[in-house]
């Protein structure tokens, strides 16, 4: 059986069961995995069992033969946590898939998803996806991540965190962490907490309502200016990507970008829309090991230039 789930909603029913047998998890984020291995191992200490963990390269045939095939003489329970489940040999992946697992815990976490982990899936045992947040669930993220952190956030000091951090595990982590050092369980103060974690986030919202209203020098203008790591600079040419396709659509819904992406719709021809889409694909490739900030300034010359000409 296989179910997804996103982070706020994946431990609503995990640990799973106490029943002996085969499990498995994949993860999109090293952070989050870690939470579901420790909350596994706390709910297999809980139960008094044997705890035992090792990596997935050490899964070999022997290894198998050894702790999960042969019969315990001492009648006990076992249960074996495996770690980076994506490196099990293949000689040993028919194994697992032929088990018999009546007497013992077997947990495979899996950091990537791969052809053995959606072939697990489709057979016994109990496996779960932990999906990666919509770009509009940050709020759900955040929640969840001072929930599991024990930081108590009230709304300016949580506002602040959605506007000016980036939406990422890793940065909120960062940011509740130096809450909970810096603050404890005092009160947080709004402008204490601007020294210890400056705005460093891009409005994707406002750049994105900026292009998608053609105000696109004021857009590049903004670029420009930004100092960002590579792996954002990729999400956001793929959330701009994503921006323009919705465009070619029928936008609707209530919230203030889906209000915006209706007004923006009536702005743009098809052929504009894919020399658009074309563009951030450049951008990608430039954010990947190229001259980024120069093919910015290009564009941002055109866009100057066609202005001047009207």
């Amino acid at each position: 059986m296989h179910s997804k789930a996103r982070p706020w909603s994946f431990f609503e029913n995990f640990p799973p069961s106490k029943n002996p047998g085969l499990y498995g998890t994949y993860c999109f984020d090293p952070y989050l995995e870690r939470l579901i291995q420790n909350k596994w191992s706390t709910h297999i200490k809980g139960m008094g069992l044997n705890h035992h963990v090792i990596l997935g390269n050490e899964l070999t045939p022997d290894w198998i033969d050894e702790n999960l095939t042969s019969l315990d003489l001492f009648g006990g329970q076992d249960s074996y946590m495996v770690l980076n489940g994506e490196d099990i040999p293949a000689a040993s992946q028919e194994q697992i898939l032929e088990l018999d697992l009546t007497e013992k815990f077997l947990f495979i976490s899996f950091s990537k998803s791969g052809k053995f982990f959606l072939k697990l899936c489709k057979g016994e045992g109990e496996f779960k996806t932990m999906e990666a947040p919509k770009f509009w669930e940050s709020d759900k993220l955040l929640d969840f991540l001072a929930r599991e952190l024990g930081t108590s956030l009230n709304p300016q000091i949580r506002n602040y965190i959605l506007t000016h951090v980036t939406h990422e595990v890793g940065s909120f982590i960062n940011a509740l962490k130096l809450i909970s050092i810096h603050f404890g369980g005092n009160k947080v103060e709004l402008e204490s907490l601007r020294e210890i974690i400056p705005p460093s986030r891009m409005d994707i919202f406002h750049l994105a309502s900026l292009f998608g209203n053609k105000n696109k020098k004021e857009f590049f203008s903004k670029l420009i200016a930004l100092e960002i790591s590579q792996k954002e600079w990729l999400s956001f040419f793929n959330f701009m990507i994503g921006h323009l396709l919705k465009l070619t659509g029928n936008p609707s819904g209530n919230s203030k970008y889906e209000r915006d992406l209706a007004k923006q719709k009536n702005l743009w021809s098809l052929s504009e829309i894919n020399n658009e889409i074309k563009l951030f694909g450049e951008l990608q490739i430039e954010a990947k090991g190229g001259n980024l900030k120069e093919k910015l300034r290009l564009a941002y010359l055109k866009d100057y230039e066609l202005e001047l000409k009207v």
